[in-house]
């Protein structure tokens, strides 16, 4: 069986390249600020709530037509800006956010009209889940399990004003708008992409804790998309 990857929407078997193994992965670095202080054993460490960004590097074979195959992969990997959807049959279950770093490493094999080669990515250091992908509709109070061991930071959308309250943060919507997004990510509040106002208890947006969240909306309904996600 042979494995590719997909970035952008595109499948690199578009071009006949096909990667050999699950990438090489370096774990995320866990962010912090180490302050030295004059007179005191160890630094003091300040704790950024935050993982850095990953290089992930495929190696690949183009298996025909290297020369028009490799120009023309290039050519669509180098046109892609910013941050996209990447993922790989390797792991079927889950989904990246990358950008397109470069291709290195290019070994031509003339006599069999292919080559091989690293594509290297620069991913932000979630792993989500597809499973987290799904929007559920909710009414009242639920609970929701956070299968992993971080906070996701879901797509929440609230139709009709009221009060979402989760685990300790709570959330006041007041408009008149027919439904409103609550980015927990991106921290912002839209619809039809103008801001709407909400006011956040201590000014933070809600989180899904893991294990176990209760969750409830005083408005009529609401959806939820959790973007579980791993490191």
């Amino acid at each position: 069986m042979r494995e590719y990857l997909y970035f952008n929407g595109k499948s690199s078997a578009d071009f006949e390249a096909y990667i050999t193994n699950a990438g090489v992965y370096e774990s995320p670095l866990h962010s912090y600020d180490s302050v030295a202080v004059p007179g005191r054993n160890g630094n003091l460490i300040f704790d950024n709530d935050k993982f850095d960004n990953v290089t992930v590097t495929y190696p690949a074979v183009i298996v025909n037509d290297f020369d028009r195959n490799f120009d023309d992969l290039k050519a669509y990997l180098l046109s892609i800006n910013g941050y996209q959807r990447l993922s790989d049959t390797f792991h079927p279950d889950e989904y990246y956010q990358a950008v397109f770093k470069s291709v290195e490493n290019i070994k031509v094999v003339p006599r069999h009209n292919g080559g091989t080669m690293n594509i290297v990515f620069e991913r932000k250091p979630q792993k989500f889940l597809k499973s987290g992908e799904t929007m559920r509709e909710y009414t009242g109070s639920v609970t929701i399990k956070n299968p992993t061991r971080y906070k996701a930071l879901p797509l929440i959308r609230l139709y009709g004003s009221g009060t979402l309250t989760i685990g300790d943060i709570s959330l006041v919507l007041s408009t008149s708008a027919s439904y409103v997004d609550i980015d927990c990510d991106m921290q912002e509040a839209l619809q039809a992409g103008e801001n709407q106002h909400i006011t956040l208890t201590d000014g933070v947006f809600p989180y899904l804790t893991p294990g176990n969240n209760t969750i409830q909306y005083t408005g009529s309904r609401y959806q939820i998309t959790p973007r579980w996600f791993t490191v």
